[in-house]
Formats: structure tokens, sequence, C-alpha cells
């Protein structure tokens, strides 16, 4: 491994932290703590660690109960556990709960804890390179989940399109640990709509009156969606935020059952999607993002502020870069954003301003135009050159 392969090292003896360190730094960027909050913060602020190595006995929690909570927070994190006495008990603990790589006696022969660390550090990589590839394939299957959902119902899919691109510029700026979950939670948080009707959809979209079963109906699709996706592996998570988008303090429950709680980033990502819903509905109704900013503020009256606060910086970004350009289908390529409905000749809505053009959604437009003809001009948004 390089130098640049950085470990953590916890024990509460700092004679312990100096030798170990004074052995390994040849070979490793070694931090070191000397408590489990200590070493917390260090992971959050200066990870990605590959290897977490805890003494068993520290003052404030036991180096099982750290390792657990590194498994958790830090999976990928390699965990391997350092003591000078360990029965049985305490050994299944820290293996059923913190995922304990290796266990390590003190005083430890310094060949093989180098050997040890190098199994560890190979095994770190392999993780990465797992999850990498787990969220590649999770995510292009979610994009193909999308599009099916733009066949089915282009006003969902379009603003889907759009709280994405702004759940994205929130999730960047928060530096969350797992990006690629809330653009996911942002893209399938309208896939419920699939249980609606699309003359109720269209009344939405129009801002019309609902009555009491069609407003029942309509808030209901987060639930729909969260059914649907919440027993797919490495979704739960989503599934929660997408569940809760429309009242995050409060966390929905299934019938008869309490309330599932949220772990810290399912709560943040139903904050964010809470936020850009506003934030949506306010530009669909012809509010430019600064008066936008401004409304979401008067509207929430201080709470979520530093949320929307970043929504400035980031929305601002995009404002300034996209301008309108009328069009003809034969010019609509990918990258360019509908700035209004696209019609066909018999004024079916064929793909709702907001959306986003993929090749996907290129091809889509121009087999209608093929077929029963696309009314034109109309407008996109496209990059300012």
């Amino acid at each position: 491994m390089t130098d640049q392969t950085k470990i953590l090292i916890v024990d509460d003896e700092k004679m312990v932290l100096d030798g170990l360190k004074d052995v390994l730094r040849k070979h490793y960027n070694v931090h070191t703590a000397l408590s489990a909050k200590d070493a917390i913060t260090l992971l959050e602020q200066s990870g990605p660690y590959a290897v977490v190595i805890s003494d068993m006995i520290m003052p404030d929690i036991d180096g099982a109960q750290f390792l657990t909570e590194v498994r958790e927070r830090f999976p990928h994190s390699v965990r391997i556990l350092l003591t000078g006495q360990a029965n049985a008990e305490e050994s299944a603990r820290a293996v059923n709960d913190g995922g304990v790589y290796r266990f390590l006696m003190k005083p430890c022969d310094t060949d093989k804890l180098l050997d040890i660390l190098a199994d560890a550090c190979v095994k770190y990589q392999r993780n990465v390179a797992e999850s990498e590839i787990i969220k590649t394939t999770l995510f292009a299957s979610m994009e193909v989940m999308s599009e099916a959902l733009s066949i089915m119902n282009p006003m969902a899919f379009s603003r889907g399109g759009r709280l994405r691109q702004v759940v994205a510029s929130l999730a960047k700026m928060a530096k969350v640990r797992e990006p690629w979950m809330f653009e996911i939670a942002a893209m399938l948080s309208q896939l419920g709509c699939v249980t609606c009707p699309p003359d109720l959809l269209e009344k939405v979209y129009l801002r019309e009156k609902l009555n009491a079963n069609e407003k029942y109906q309509y808030e209901n699709h987060p639930e729909a969606a969260y059914q649907l996706l919440h027993k797919i592996p490495r979704m739960e998570q989503v599934a929660l935020m997408i569940r809760n988008q429309n009242h995050p303090e409060e966390p929905a429950a299934d019938e008869g059952r309490e309330a599932k709680p949220m772990s810290d980033e399912t709560h943040l990502g139903a904050r964010f999607l809470y936020v850009a819903g506003h934030y949506d509905d306010l530009r669909m109704q012809g509010i430019s993002h600064k008066p936008a900013i401004e409304k979401l503020h008067q509207h929430f009256k201080g709470k979520y502020g530093i949320y929307i606060d970043a929504l400035k910086k980031a929305g601002a970004a995009v404002n300034n870069i996209l301008i309108p350009k009328s069009i003809e289908i034969s010019d609509l390529v990918p990258g360019m954003i509908l700035a209004e409905d696209v019609h066909s000749q018999t004024d079916l809505l064929l793909m709702a301003q907001g959306q986003k053009m993929t090749s996907t959604a290129v091809g889509r437009l121009l087999g209608f135009h093929e077929r029963i003809g696309v009314r034109e001009p109309f407008t996109v948004l496209v990059r300012k050159t």
C-alpha cells in the first residue's frame, strides 16, 4: 500500500498510540485518537480510513461498541480489535455487532501486524470496488424505472427530474456520504403517482382544486412508492426518504404499527425532498429563483433556513447559465430542458415542462412526431454559450 493509505488507531493510552504510530508511519498515513468520541470526529472530518484499529477497554465506550458504530456509519472501513484480554462473550459481541476483521493481542508482533494490515487494506479496496459496482447497477436499474414512469406519466417524471437536480445540489453542498441515495430518492419521488389517474395528476399540475377523495389519493403517492421500493436490497433508506417527503418531522407508519425511525441521512433526505418540492411548486408557478427563495423563507418562518440558503447558491448557478430557445423537433438534442409542455397535433400531452432530455426521451418524441405529429415550435432551455 502507498503512504496515502490512511488508518486510524484508537486507544486511551498515549504511549500505545505513539508506539504503534512509530512502527507504522513508514508504511501508512497514521492518525490516532485517545477516545471513541475523538475517533468519530476524525472519521467524519478526515475520512475515509481504510482500517480502524481500536483498543477493547476504553473509558467512554468499549472497542466492540465503538466498532459497531463504525460499521454502521462507515461500512467500508475494515475493523480490527486490539486487546490485552478478551473473553468469549466479548469476542462474540465484537464479531457479531462490530463486524471485526481480526483480533490482535497486546503486545503484537510487528511483522504480523504489518501482514494483517496489508490484508485489511486489500479488503478495504475490495469493499469500495464492490460498493461502486452495486451503486452503478442499482442506479442504472432505477433510471430504467424512472424512464418507465416517463412513458406512463410525463408530468410526474418531469417533476422527479427537476427535484433530482435540486436535491443533488443540496446533497453536494451538505457533503453527504452517499449522495447517490439522495439522487435516486428525488428521481423516484413521484413513482407512486402511477397509482393516480392521469386526469387527477393533470388537475394537480394545473393547480385545480381537488375534492376530498382526490386529495387523499394524491397525497398517498409517497406511501405507494414506499411499498414498491422498500423491499429492494439497499433501497430501504431511499424508500423512507420518499415516504416522508411531505412530512419529514413526523415519520409515517404502517397501519397499526409505530413509525419506523429514520436515520440521520434518511431524515436529511426527506427534508431535502420537502424543501425542493416547495421550491419546485413556486418555480412552476412562474416565480423566478430569487423571489422563490424569499417566499420559502417566509413560508417556513426560519425553519429549514440552512437548506434554503444552500438552495439559493445552488439554484443561482443553474439559473445563470440556462436561456430559452424556440426550436423545431428536428433541433432537439439530449441535455436540453423543456421550458413548456410538448403536445401532439391532437393536443395530447407528450412531455411536461421541466423535463431534461435524454437520448431515450428525444427518441420517444421523434417517434411521436412520425406517428401523430408534434406541435411546433416549442421552447427549451439551453446552456448559454
